[in-house]
């Protein structure tokens, strides 16, 4: 029986490299769990960075929010037809001596009266001679120390947190350098007694340096947070020596209390 070639005679069968599939079958998997980690560790970075953003964007508008909103919670206090009493001969603590209008020991001159620290006007000043006159010759230093005025606040309880003390240069040396403020939530027929008062800041005016510009002043921090009904300022140094010590604005500001 004749056996027949079914296959042409140039016909090749090729030999099929087993070991070679079976290498590149496993790199093509390494390089494809490769891919895959690397897509998922980017992704993980993107969305970190993502978080991180938001939260740091976050934070940054709560603290804006924050800020702002402490920020608006200090006013200025804007005098309402409150009564300001001149004293003289007063310290710390201690009972109020009245000071009147006048040219005298004890007196303040009538066209310069206590009110006008809160007018807010620059040209008004509050000039008080204490234990010197408009008369005397021999200037002191001691001139118009111990002076001041008091008053209670017809609005809401008020948290004296920074103050600041314009001058007039025309009277450099007038200036206040030392003062008191104190705070008393007593009925006012008992402000002219020293045990109604709690002292919250004794110190710096804000007017240590030569101010050579009225516009000129130094903003102070009042470590208080009590709230007051009412206020009292006393000057306990001044400048120079002088007959008095004059001043133009006493400006208070801090928190209403509800």
């Amino acid at each position: 029986m004749k056996r027949i070639n079914i296959l042409p005679e140039t016909t090749h069968i090729p030999v099929v490299n087993h070991k070679r599939r079976r290498l590149w079958m496993i790199f093509s998997i390494i390089v494809g769990i490769s891919s895959l980690i690397t897509i998922v560790i980017i992704t993980k970075i993107i969305l970190r960075k993502q978080k991180t953003t938001t939260t740091e964007s976050t934070l940054i508008s709560l603290f804006t929010i924050t800020t702002t909103s402490a920020m608006t919670e200090f006013r200025r206090f804007k005098r309402n037809n409150e009564t300001i009493y001149a004293i003289w001969n007063t310290t710390a603590s201690g009972n109020s001596t009245p000071s009147l209008p006048g040219e005298e020991i004890g007196t303040y001159y009538p066209s310069e009266p206590p009110e006008a620290v809160f007018d807010g006007n620059l040209n008004t000043i509050y000039t008080n001679h204490g234990i010197c006159s408009a008369h005397t010759i021999e200037l002191s230093k001691l001139c118009g120390v111990n002076t001041g005025l008091y008053f209670t606040m017809n609005s809401k309880l008020f948290v004296l947190k920074r103050f600041y003390i314009a001058v007039r240069r025309h009277s450099l040396q007038r200036d206040p350098l030392t003062i008191t403020i104190e705070g008393s939530n007593n009925k006012i027929s008992d402000l002219a007694f020293g045990y109604s008062w709690t002292l919250i800041y004794n110190g710096d005016s804000g007017l240590m340096e030569n101010q050579w510009e009225v516009s000129h002043y130094e903003e102070m921090e009042v470590n208080n947070s009590s709230p007051f009904r009412s206020y009292r300022f006393l000057v306990s140094s001044i400048r120079e020596k002088s007959t008095s010590v004059s001043y133009a604005e006493f400006v208070m500001i801090g928190q209403y209390i509800d």
